[in-house]
């Protein structure tokens, strides 16, 4: 039959106490700095989208200008047409 070893609290303290000063210090200075790394890389793709967002609606305004010119363009010369042909049939 085995029989567990006494536990040492005191014994257990020292031998963790270097590791456990070492853990509390490390992810405290590296959890600040990755949290900034990575608001940082959050600000910077939230700005590249609205960049790439608002270019975007700058060309789709630029396309319905050109579409409603084009249209507009369309309507005026079929009315021309319609109307030379409607002068041309009553001259007639």
């Amino acid at each position: 039959m085995l029989i567990a070893p006494t536990p040492n609290p005191e014994e257990d303290r020292l031998l963790f106490s270097d590791l456990a000063d070492e853990d509390r210090e490390s992810p405290v200075q590296h959890s600040s700095t990755s949290a900034l790394i990575g608001v940082f890389i959050i600000i910077i793709l939230l700005i590249v989208g609205a960049l790439y967002f608002w270019k975007a609606e700058i060309n789709a305004q630029k396309a319905r200008r050109a579409q409603a010119a084009a249209i507009a363009a369309l309507n005026n010369s079929t009315t021309t047409l319609v109307i030379s042909t409607t002068s041309t049939t009553n001259a007639r």
